[in-house]
C-alpha cells in the first residue's frame, strides 16, 4: 500500500480537479472503441433467453426527465440477468399507436384529422403519420447512450410493425367468442384509429 506523506498531493493519472464530463466521455468512448456492449451480447448469445420488454417510448417526442429515470430501471434488469449470464437482446423500440401520431401529423398539417384525411387520403394521411416515426431517433440515441444505457438502437422495433399489431389483436378472440373487444377510438372523428 502507498503512503502519502504529510503535505504532499496523492499520484492522480491527472493533474487538476476530477471532472465528471471527461469521465463520462473516456468512459462512452471506450464503450464505442472496444465494442462492450456487444462484446456483452456476444458472451451470452448461447445462454438462456431473459426477455425484457421494456414499454417502449411514443415516437413523437423528445427524451424528458421521467423517460430518463425509467430507462436507468430498464437498464439496470437487463443488465443484472446479463451478469447472470443470461442472454437479453435489449432492442430499442418506438411506441407507435396511432392517436400520439396523428395529433402530431394534424398540428404539423394545421387540420383536423377529418380534414387531413379528406386531403390526404387514407393512404397519404397513414404515410404521412409514418413518415415522423424517426424525427427524434438522433437525439434519443444521443441521450440514452449518454445515461450509459446499453441498447441496440441499429435494430430497433416500431409498435407499427409485426408484434405491435398482434398487440391490439390480443382481445380480438375474446369479442369473437361474443364477448365485450377493444378497439381505440379517436374522439374528434369518432372512429377507430389507426394502428399504423
Amino acid at each position: 500500500m502507498t503512503t502519502v506523506s504529510e503535505g504532499e498531493a496523492p499520484a492522480t493519472p491527472t493533474q487538476g480537479p476530477f471532472s465528471f464530463v471527461e469521465a463520462e466521455h473516456e468512459v462512452l468512448a471506450f464503450w464505442q472503441k472496444e465494442g462492450i456492449f456487444e462484446e456483452s451480447l456476444a458472451q451470452t448469445r448461447d445462454g438462456a433467453p431473459y426477455i425484457f420488454y421494456d414499454g417502449p417510448p411514443f415516437a413523437t417526442g423528445l427524451p424528458h426527465h421521467g423517460h430518463l429515470v425509467a430507462s436507468t430501471i430498464k437498464d439496470i434488469i437487463p443488465r443484472y440477468f446479463t451478469m447472470k449470464g443470461r442472454y437479453v437482446s435489449r432492442r430499442f423500440g418506438w411506441d407507435c399507436h396511432g392517436l400520439p401520431v396523428e395529433h402530431e401529423i394534424d398540428k404539423q398539417l394545421g387540420l383536423s384529422a377529418q380534414d387531413a384525411v379528406e386531403k390526404l387520403g387514407v393512404k397519404g394521411y397513414n404515410d404521412a403519420c409514418r413518415g415522423i416515426v424517426q424525427r427524434y431517433t438522433q437525439e434519443w440515441r444521443s441521450t440514452i447512450t449518454r445515461l450509459g444505457r446499453w441498447v441496440d438502437f441499429d435494430h430497433d422495433y416500431k409498435t407499427m410493425e409485426g408484434a405491435g399489431g398482434g398487440l391490439w389483436g390480443t382481445p380480438r378472440p375474446r369479442s369473437a367468442r361474443g364477448g365485450a373487444g377493444l378497439r381505440p377510438c379517436g374522439a374528434p372523428l369518432r372512429a377507430g384509429l389507426s394502428l399504423l
